[in-house]
């Protein structure tokens, strides 16, 4: 943020042009960096000793020595998008609003230019479908699609979709979900900078709750393990409003 916000001052000096490699250079040296740290902790002997106590696993999650790598993984998604997607999310609901902000004044613009090609209208529509699927979701009711464990703590999540039709529908739904909001994030914003700062701050929200799937606290820990997620969710819809208003002033400019 630090980054963005000298990027920002930078471009009212105008010098945008020559400061933008060397402000992307630092945001992906920093993911990079964070990345390399955060697996240089995991490897850490306090950790790996946590990791390892059966104390905690047997108070919360007995089965979970049992589950498989790819159980744990898909535990800890199905987990966060039951609660992001399908549980009444207002902040989640806010963001894709922005993104459909975005995907309007992109089909406005297209009209405005008098452009044909449907190519460029389904991409300029995109930023509408996680709304749309988000909308169509609630109307069905959410509880269609997920289901409560008993050892869950009330955390909804999508279950086993081998054994049931709907839960590979809901699996589904959230991977199209997840699929447009990158699609639109990288097609209708169009400040490069913003939208390394939006991607990098959702991969590092993505992997902070997707890792609560190899720890045995996954549902004890609750609602707490989505602070950073929703966090960085907020930012990301003051950046996509800051989007849509400097878009509107270099239409209005024009």
């Amino acid at each position: 943020m630090l980054c963005y916000l000298l990027y920002e001052k930078k471009i009212e000096k105008g010098r945008k042009d020559h400061f933008r490699k060397e402000v992307l250079l630092c945001l992906w040296a920093t993911l990079i960096i964070s990345v390399i740290l955060y697996l240089w902790q995991w490897n850490m002997p306090g950790h790996i000793n946590r990791m390892t106590s059966t104390e905690e696993r047997d108070l919360y999650l007995p089965a979970f020595a049992d589950w498989s790598l790819l159980k744990k993984i898909y535990h800890g998604y199905s987990s966060t998008v039951a609660v992001l997607f399908f549980k009444t999310n207002v902040i989640m609901f806010m963001f894709l609003i922005v993104l459909s902000l975005l995907s309007v004044k992109a089909i406005l613009q297209a009209k405005q230019e008098m452009i044909t090609s449907k190519k460029q209208y389904i991409s300029a529509s995109i930023g509408c479908f996680p709304l749309i699927l988000q909308l169509l979701i609630w109307a069905l009711g959410y509880k269609h699609f997920v289901v409560y464990y008993d050892y869950a703590f009330k955390m909804p999540e999508i279950g086993p979709f081998l054994k049931n039709t709907k839960y590979l529908i809901a699996l589904a739904l959230s991977v199209i979900m997840i699929l447009s909001i990158v699609f639109a994030i990288v097609l209708l914003v169009r400040n490069r900078i913003r939208t390394s700062i939006i991607g990098m701050l959702l991969f590092l929200a993505a992997g902070s709750r997707e890792m609560m799937g190899l720890s045995p606290t996954i549902y004890a820990s609750g609602y707490r393990t989505f602070t950073f997620f929703l966090f960085a969710i907020m930012v990301c819809i003051l950046l996509g409003l800051q989007e849509v208003v400097e878009q509107l002033e270099i239409s209005y400019n024009k």
